[in-house]
């Protein structure tokens, strides 16, 4: 049985960085498998603002609200087949080969999270919250400069409204990715 942690959180709060954090503090290997590597696979005029997103993966919905840009993700029906099925799948077959893995994930729908679990039910799963504030969160997309402005603003608002039983959370306003790694290894443990 592999041991699998899920990081769910906004993006640019902090969730790769803990993965980084988790595999270089830990006695053993960990795999750390983000949603980033998943679409970095992906052609891109099937992507974002892509000629043919419409008939692709995911799309961007441009928007606004008081804190200036959204953008939202539309997921189109192929990537409602990736993101849903293909992603956890794999992630499930990694962890049956027997390699525990670190998960670095943008969920915000109950069914969706239900069913990636699912899939991981045969391992241990310990399910971690990534919290960070909005004017961080913000900043950061600013200053990582490979990030559409306006995802993280869009996510927090949706991870606001999204509520599920976490085993734990972690706040990185003001915690660092190797502090935060050293709280969920021990809790794993």
């Amino acid at each position: 049985m592999s041991q699998i942690v899920v990081l769910n959180g906004c993006s640019s709060a902090g969730k790769t960085s803990i993965s980084k954090a988790i595999q270089a503090l830990s006695k053993t290997p960990w795999l750390h498998v983000g949603i980033d590597t998943f679409i970095g696979m992906l052609p891109s005029k099937f992507l974002e603002f892509g000629d043919q997103a419409a008939e692709g993966y995911y799309s961007f919905v441009r928007s606004e609200n008081e804190r200036g840009a959204c953008i939202h993700v539309k997921t189109e029906p192929k990537g409602d087949v990736f993101f849903q099925e293909h992603v956890p799948k794999i992630v499930q077959l990694l962890a049956d080969f027997g390699h525990d893995i670190v998960v670095d994930e943008v969920i915000f729908d109950k069914s969706n999270m239900d069913q990636y679990l699912q899939k991981l039910s045969s391992h241990r799963v310990f399910l971690v919250q990534v919290t960070c504030d909005i004017d961080v969160l913000l900043e950061r997309e600013r200053l990582r400069g490979d990030r559409v402005i306006g995802l993280a603003n869009d996510q927090f608002d949706r991870f606001q409204s999204f509520s599920y039983e976490y085993d734990l959370t972690v706040d990185t306003t003001t915690v660092s990715a190797m502090d935060n790694a050293r709280r969920i290894l021990a809790a794993v443990k």
